[in-house]
């Protein structure tokens, strides 16, 4: 099992592309993680899977908030490293240091969900709760659960409080749109998709969302020019790709529809654009 995991780690590592840089900060504030920004130090993947690339551990004799700052600090340096479950446990010594460290406790939220362990997500989730029930970015991260589980109405309650608390916050504005969009309230939807996108003009996940959001209202043009501004930020993007296709279709523009279908199917003889692009929502904003 072990060995299957490196493998896999070491397989995503190699489609990211080692080493690259991001241009946005991979993990952002509030929810699942908005990717993981891979680093390595030099040393082969599979040695960097194995601790090669580690940061050094912290040390015990610290004073406990202090303690509990550098082991959140290192989990960090961690998930860059795709050292996932390392980071975990490090990130629970940054609790049991601190146990009110709300950065802390939010962080392993949002760690366990972004590795889709729904057992730790619970847990970890209700035992954030007892110590921080009002903090913003736990608030956040729930509501993006609970909509992830079926829950919109609840998923809304939760990210409105947050956004109260910080209403300039992108990515809450990002869980709420599409919490918005789940209820059919499409125009404030709308209005959330909008805001976001002003605080920061090159998030692909704001973009592609509002593109299939116009889709679904049938504002076929609208839906073009958003997933156009898409692929200009990420050109490999079959989502993106997709969605311009069948609002070309809808508008009844049948040629372009087909050259963004051959974009991703690829045209007889030459390959296809959705082998290009499997990194890609992985390294970049995608939800």
């Amino acid at each position: 099992m072990m060995r299957l995991r490196l493998l896999t780690a070491a397989v995503l590592l190699s489609l990211l592309g080692v080493g690259q840089a991001l241009a946005f900060d991979p993990f952002g504030t509030s929810g699942r993680f908005r990717g993981f920004g891979v680093k390595n130090c030099g040393a082969p993947v599979m040695e960097q899977l194995r601790g090669a690339c580690d940061p050094p551990a912290v040390a015990p004799d610290l004073p406990a908030s202090e303690r509990a700052k550098a082991h959140l600090q290192r989990a960090i340096a961690l998930v860059s490293f795709l050292r996932l479950e390392t980071a975990y446990e490090e990130v629970t010594a940054a609790v049991a240091a601190d146990p009110k460290n709300a950065e802390a406790l939010v962080f392993r939220v949002r760690l366990a969900m972004s590795q889709m362990a729904a057992d730790a997500t619970v847990r970890d989730m209700n035992a954030a709760f007892l110590l921080i029930s009002n903090d913003p970015y736990l608030l956040a991260t729930r509501a993006e659960y609970l909509l992830a589980n079926g829950d919109a109405k609840a998923a809304l309650r939760d990210v409105s409080a947050a956004l109260e608390q910080k209403p300039a916050d992108e990515d809450m504005l990002f869980i709420r749109a599409r919490t918005l969009m789940e209820l059919d309230r499409f125009d404030a939807a709308a209005k959330d998709f909008d805001r976001a996108l002003e605080l920061e003009p090159e998030d692909t996940r704001a973009w592609l969302f509002k593109a299939q959001l116009n889709l679904r209202r049938g504002e076929f043009e609208q839906a073009v020019s958003d997933a156009t501004a898409l692929l200009a930020l990420r050109n490999t993007d079959i989502s993106a790709r997709e969605t311009r296709a069948l609002a070309y279709t809808a508008l009844g523009r049948n040629e372009d529809a087909i050259d963004d279908l051959s974009g991703i199917l690829g045209k007889p003889g030459e390959p296809s654009a959705a082998r290009s692009s499997v990194g890609c929502s992985f390294s970049a904003r995608s939800s």
